[in-house]
Order: structure tokens, then sequence, then C-alpha cells
């Protein structure tokens, strides 16, 4: 207990298992709580999460991987997201996705009600291709998701007002 409350330190693995895939998560996080339980402050934190052949109407998400590091109060969160995934599937009309990757490295905040991702370096999106049975073929293609001095995603929420957001994405295509 500290005088204006209390201080938890939280190290642990969580793992979640469906009939079709895998979900864990490794955390770790230091909160300190008021005196009536309330989040005050969040230490260096670390969650990682993994998942494995995860599957949900028709899509298929083989691999995914994403760590988030944070630290700050609530109303005022800064942070790192790194994300990797693959998958494939099927999407509604008959649209197939075969063999799409994504991989990004993403700065986050959360200030005055505003949640903003920002890109600290080219990510990259992979497909092999998108498949309308009968109708039409693309790909292979790469996309290039490069920084800009824009939120690739801003959102307002938590001031009593309908969420709202915008997002920017600057992308270049690359010869397979």
């Amino acid at each position: 207990p500290l005088d204006r409350g209390w201080a938890v330190q939280l190290d642990g693995p969580v793992q979640l298992t469906a009939s079709d895939g895998q979900l864990s998560a490794e955390l770790a996080a230091g909160l300190e709580l008021d005196r009536q339980g309330a989040l005050r402050a969040l230490s260096p934190s670390r969650a990682v999460v993994t998942a494995q052949r995860l599957r949900s109407h028709g899509l298929a998400l083989e691999s995914a991987w994403l760590e988030l590091t944070g630290h700050g109060a609530p109303g005022d969160l800064e942070g790192m997201l790194q994300l990797e995934a693959a998958g494939a599937g099927a999407l509604v009309d008959g649209l197939r996705i075969r063999e799409i990757s994504l991989r990004h490295d993403l700065a986050a905040s959360f200030h005055d009600g505003r949640l903003e991702l920002r890109a600290r370096d080219a990510g990259s999106l992979a497909l092999q291709g998108l498949d309308w049975p009968g109708a039409a073929r693309v790909g292979p293609f790469a996309l290039r998701l490069d920084p800009t001095e824009q939120p690739l995603l801003a959102l307002r929420i938590g001031d009593g007002r309908p969420a709202a957001w915008t997002h920017r994405l600057a992308a270049a295509i690359e010869a397979p």
C-alpha cells in the first residue's frame, strides 16, 4: 500500500484454447490504483499476444503476433505496437483471399479522449491473390506502408459523443 493507494505488479502467461486454434498472451504490467481501486498510473508494461490457426466466418488467421508496450495514466497513455499476421479465407459474395500477410510497427498514444496510431517505419502488406470465382483474379502484389506526418488512425472516444475516426494510409505497390 502507498500513502494514496496501492501498487500492483502483474506478470504471467494467459492461454486460451478453442476447438480450432490457440490464443495466448504473456503479460507484465505495473499498476498504481487509488484507494477506491481505480487505475491511477500504468508503469512500463508489456503484452505479447500470439494466435495460431484461428478460424471464423470463412476466414483463417494462420498466425499472428502482437506486442504492445506502454506507460502513463488513464487518459494519457503512450506506447508502441508491433504486429505481424498471416491468413487466408473467403469473404462475402465469394471473394477469396489467398495468403495475405501484414507487418507493421506503430507508435500509440491516448490523450484527451483521442487514440492515435502512427507508423514508426515502413510496414508491409503482401497478398498472393484475390479471387472472384468465375469473374476475376488479382495478384500477387505487395504494398509498402509508408510512415507519414499524419496518424495512420485517429479515433475519438469517451467524450459522450459517438466515436469518430479518421485514417490515412500512404502505400506504394511493390512488384512481386
